[in-house]
Order: structure tokens, then sequence, then C-alpha cells
């Protein structure tokens, strides 16, 4: 079952804060990350852990669901077909639709994840913690697999400064790097 924090009768703090730190961390990310630290900062030590990987998914869903946005709006307008394809388009190409579509899917899949561990969060269950640590390794997972392999798609013209698609990559990656997941997952 999918929870979807967007659409709880009343969302709580810990939701509402998921919720605008996705939208926050694609127009001022370093404000994000401030904002996760000063939440942090009056949590107690049991749920440090937990709220943090929950947070920091979060951010990472709003930079990727951004990122796709961009990519898919750059493909369609501006991405070359493969020569030989025999399609006009870049956009009608099978293979780019098939690779846009495994990523539109992980993003849902991260939604879920992430509104799943929000509740579990919220409702101070035992699963929260295990349940956020997921969210948040998916959300590197994702975030490594999609974004390089999507910009290798769109072609040599996405990397152009011009386009910032090599910002946007190396955001999503630091972001990983300086901010994993808090938690070790133990099998269950």
């Amino acid at each position: 079952m999918a929870f979807y924090s967007s659409q709880l009768p009343q969302l709580s703090m810990i939701a509402t804060t998921v919720s605008s730190l996705s939208e926050q961390a694609v127009k001022d990310l370093p404000a994000a990350l401030a904002r996760v630290e000063q939440f942090l900062a009056n949590v107690p030590a049991a749920e440090l852990d937990a709220l943090s990987d929950l947070l920091h998914a979060a951010i990472a869903f709003g930079l990727l669901s951004n990122f796709l946005t961009e990519a898919s709006t750059y493909a369609t307008t501006k991405t070359n077909h493969w020569p030989g394809s025999g399609y006009d388009r870049a956009a009608d190409d099978p293979h780019l639709i098939a690779r846009f579509g495994r990523f539109v899917s992980s993003l849902e899949a991260l939604r879920a994840l992430v509104d799943e561990a929000t509740v579990l969060t919220e409702n101070a269950s035992p699963e929260a913690l295990r349940a956020s640590a997921i969210a948040r390794r998916y959300s590197i997972s994702v975030g490594s697999q999609f974004v390089s392999s999507t910009i290798e798609l769109l072609g040599a013209s996405a990397v152009r400064m011009k386009f910032g698609y090599d910002t946007r990559w190396r955001t999503i990656l630091d972001h990983a790097r300086f901010h994993p997941s808090r938690t070790q997952l133990q099998p269950v």
C-alpha cells in the first residue's frame, strides 16, 4: 500500500517538512540543507537517524524529479535522433522511451518509499528507521544510475554548460556523497 503524504487530510510537521524540502531543494539546495540541520538540531537522539535519512531522501526526490522534468523537455525538443534508427525524432526511439519509463517508475517507487517512511515516522513506528534508510539508499541508487545514463542518452550537446546538466549531475551525486544514509540496514 502506498502512502502519499500530499494526500493526508492533515499534514503533520514532519509531512509538511518532507513535502516542502522536496520543492525547496530544487530552488535553493543550500537553504534546504540548512533547514534539515536546523530541524535535526531539536530531534531526540533516538529519532535522529530516521529523520535524517527521511529528509535527505525527500531532498533527493525533489532534485531527481526536477532533473526528470528538464531532461524530458530536452529529449523531446533538442536531442537528435540516432543516425540510422529510422526515427525522425529522438523522442520516438523505443530505447529512449524505455529508459525514461524506468526513470519515471523508479521516481514513483521513491515517492512511495518516502511517503511510507513519512507515515511510519509520524506514527513513531519501530519500522520508521528501516523505512527511512531504505528510502535514502534507494534515492542514492536512483540518482547515481539514472542521472548518468540519462545524460548519456541526451547526447553530447546536453553536457554544454548552458544547459546545466553537468551541474545537476554533480549536485545529485554530491548530495549522496556528503549526506549518505545514517543507518546500516540489516537483513530482516
